[in-house]
């Protein structure tokens, strides 16, 4: 799925992380999370996020500290 939008270059890591929950009862609270994080020497984060996010079925993350992350 993602060498089809992102090129054969793309490499994964799974990386321990935290996640914020949303607003309501609990703003800004932290919960551990596991991610993936996704790179390419050919494209940055953003670019990433851009072709994932318009792909046929688009997959949606978040870029933190210069890496495209999915929780």
């Amino acid at each position: 799925m993602f060498k089809g939008n992102l090129g054969s270059d793309v490499t994964l890591a799974v990386l321990a992380d935290v996640s914020q929950a949303g607003g309501g009862s609990l703003p800004g609270v932290e919960f551990p999370t596991v991610v993936v994080a996704l790179a390419s020497t050919g494209l940055s984060p953003q670019q990433i996020e851009e072709r994932l996010r318009k792909g046929k079925v688009p997959i949606l993350g978040r870029i933190k500290q210069d890496r495209f992350l999915l929780d």
